[in-house]
């Protein structure tokens, strides 16, 4: 979705995050034990954000852009890399086990191998909505609205939400935007609704990325404000879910547990509160504390006898004065 931008003091979107480009690709591992495919997911964790393409451990997907082999043939020192995007391949060998830095230009290079093949994976509708920083006008068959971002207003010619969410969630990705003086006025854009409202009701239906959905366990999750609920879309789960991470840090099986709801629910929550700016804050999560064992019916035995022994020498010598 392209954005037009008033030229006046608008400010510019955050360029630490251009999700309107990023593309996403795929790797995959045949071969290789659970320790090595954990090790292969801490280091593409440890790689996000420092390469042009997002990269997903996908198992053994046959159809990933990358993917690394072992066979009984090959010396336990290099392992073959697979550069696929259906049409051609390209086999590497490289050596293994892979520090970070190995890992980094073998990414690279599948990159400016497969780049300019594959197409990149557009953002979900609720991103790029949320990084409209300016007026802008928007029309396909008949769905046409105005986003004015700084007033939280979408104005459109359609007067029931759940009707215009439907409509905005079939929009396709190619969409862009129109001349913004081309739009017309409020005359017959007459129904106005509120841009976060809208942004949450998205997100909470889109699916959740898969790298979120992997790190469950991995990271701890807080949210500063909580969210609209007289006017956006609520229910007992998402009001238990605003409960927590409103108080505390907690991680998305945490989240499960607490509003008995799926991982997929609690991703979309979260990343709806991300998308609405509801201050979300995260932190590598810490480990829990032990809970110390109950005491069996032995060492209860043994407890009592050493508490006896000890007040019948207290008495001994109480006696013994």
């Amino acid at each position: 979705m392209e954005v037009i931008r008033d030229e006046g003091n608008q400010p510019s979107p955050p360029k630490e995050a251009p999700l309107m480009s990023i593309g996403t690709f795929r790797v995959a591992c045949r071969g290789f034990g659970e320790h090595e495919q954990r090790l292969l997911q801490q280091q593409l964790k440890m790689l996000r954000g420092r390469t042009e393409m997002e990269w997903h451990y996908v198992g053994d997907d046959r159809t990933a852009e990358l993917t690394l082999l072992r066979d009984e043939n090959q010396p336990a020192s290099s392992v073959v890399a697979v550069f696929k995007d259906g049409r051609f391949t390209m086999r590497h060998s490289v050596e293994w086990p892979l520090r970070i830095f190995g890992l980094y230009d073998l990414l690279t290079d599948c990159e400016r191998d497969l780049a300019q093949h594959t197409p990149a994976t557009v953002p979900a509708l609720s991103i790029r909505l949320s990084k409209i920083v300016s007026a802008t006008y928007y029309d396909h068959e008949g769905l046409s609205f105005v986003i004015l971002p700084h007033e939280d207003s979408l104005y459109c010619d359609i007067d029931d939400f759940e009707t215009l969410v439907e409509r905005m969630a079939a929009l396709p990705e190619e969409l862009t935007a129109a001349p913004l003086n081309s739009a017309p006025g409020k005359q017959t854009l007459q129904h106005a609704y509120s841009l976060k409202r809208i942004i949450w009701a998205l997100c909470l239906a889109e699916p959740a990325p898969i790298d979120q959905l992997e790190g469950a366990e991995a990271t701890e999750y807080r949210i500063a404000a909580w969210p609209d609920y007289g006017e956006w879309k609520s229910s007992p789960a998402l009001l238990r879910l605003a409960a927590l991470y409103s108080r505390q840090y907690a991680t998305v099986a945490e989240g499960v547990e607490f509003a008995r709801t799926s991982t997929e629910d609690v991703v979309a929550f979260l990343n709806a509160c991300e998308r609405c700016a509801l201050g979300v804050s995260a932190r590598n999560g810490r480990p829990k504390p032990a809970i110390p064992a109950r005491p069996t019916e032995k060492n209860q035995e043994g407890l009592l006898l050493r508490l006896r022994k000890r007040l019948g020498m207290a008495f001994g010598k109480s006696n013994q004065t």
